[in-house]
């Protein structure tokens, strides 16, 4: 080990296992950070611009909210990020002092924006891009990302990575972007060694698995990260639709990574959040999964159910006659307690506006409802 990857200790963060499953590798933990703590398995909502789509933060924390996901790449194009620190960081700035966050590099949230936006990848300089808003030119290298997300103050911060193509990319292709990004990784290291004397102390930084749907580069690189000192870590890049997919060489890449990884430190799995995909991945020991998928699905005008019920499709004609019944009866959301069926059917033909927060409201607590069966069926070593 490289006198550059002696970070000084986190003072604030901590993984502490509460129990491990008879059945699988699941287990019940909690995540302590300098703005609270979380049980874990858990969900991240995604306030990309540091706001979740048409809810607000005391409807947020109603439905269960703890740990909240904001993209980097966002304030960096959108926002003066030095002027956040000074204000005390995203806490200060959200209102949301008691509660932790956790930021990205910029990398995935810049591919995911379209290649045509993406101007040059280089391994020294990192990446170069425009903003989708106005086009102006931007760049995030290993060091920059960690000095941007230093000033945002997240609890949680992730490496600079590349995001390669959805459609599955060559084993050459992935193999020169592991290695590029195992460059990376190192660089973010030594950066918030040298920032030390910030937030560094109350940072946690994520390592990113990578190495598409290839095992053996998946296993590269876990080895690769466990090696280093990082305070958790993060699965990233294509995986298709998730570890429900039907893809067997997602669930065998995950599966196989989460081996080399050190069983003590949390693992977070990016981007999956319908819940087959979860539910699939929770016995392999994943701990938080992010996704905006609650709040996305809801403004389509649609309402998550449960595990095994499908999404339920507001716009349906059926449902326009439901006038004592609401989404769930078993929920006690304030959407299932004060609308039937009948007047979110008519909100959806009236394209009212408020429908997306209503089924927001209801979806964010209907995913949080279902990590708390989680957490119970590991207890009782059914999961």
């Amino acid at each position: 080990m490289s006198r550059s990857h002696l970070r000084m200790p986190n003072t604030k963060f901590a993984f502490e296992i509460i129990k491990r499953s008879r059945k699988s590798g699941a287990r019940l933990g909690v995540l302590h950070t300098a703005h609270g703590s979380l049980k874990t398995p858990a969900f991240v909502a995604v306030a990309t611009n540091g706001a979740l789509k048409h809810v607000t933060w005391r409807q947020a924390e109603e439905t269960g909210c703890e740990l909240v996901f904001c993209n980097t790449a966002h304030f960096l194009t959108n926002a003066d990020c030095a002027q956040i620190q000074l204000m005390g960081g995203l806490h200060a700035l959200l209102g949301r002092r008691t509660k932790p966050l956790i930021t990205d590099s910029s990398g995935f949230q810049v591919f995911s924006w379209g290649n045509e936006l993406v101007i040059k990848v280089d391994k020294q300089t990192g990446i170069t891009f425009k903003s989708y808003r106005d086009g102006r030119l931007f760049n995030v290298s290993p060091e920059s990302c960690i000095r941007t997300q230093t000033q945002l103050g997240a609890d949680i911060i992730l490496v600079l990575d590349e995001l390669l193509g959805m459609d599955g990319s060559s084993r050459e292709r992935t193999e020169q972007s592991l290695t590029l990004c195992e460059s990376w990784a190192d660089r973010c290291l030594s950066e918030h060694e040298r920032l030390g004397g910030f937030n560094t102390a109350t940072q946690a930084l994520f390592g990113i698995v990578h190495g598409g749907y290839f095992t053996d580069l998946r296993v590269r690189s876990a080895k690769f990260l466990a090696a280093r000192p990082f305070d958790g870590f993060a699965l990233g890049g294509s995986l298709g639709k998730g570890p429900a997919s039907g893809n067997d060489q997602a669930r065998d890449a995950i599966a196989a990574a989460l081996c080399e990884l050190p069983d003590c430190k949390p693992r977070h799995l990016l981007g999956i959040g319908d819940l087959p995909s979860i539910r699939a991945a929770v016995p392999f020991g994943i701990d938080t999964f992010d996704s905006s998928f609650p709040t996305m699905i809801g403004r389509h005008g649609s309402a998550i159910c449960g595990f095994d019920t499908p999404l339920l499709r507001i716009r349906e004609s059926k449902f326009a006659a439901m006038h004592s019944r609401p989404v769930d009866e078993s929920c006690d959301c304030e959407t299932c307690r004060s609308c039937s069926l009948s007047y979110l059917h008519h909100l959806y033909k009236c394209n009212e506006p408020v429908l997306a927060t209503l089924l927001a409201v209801h979806n964010l607590t209907a995913m949080h409802r279902c990590f708390a069966t989680i957490r119970e069926e590991i207890a009782n070593d059914s999961l």
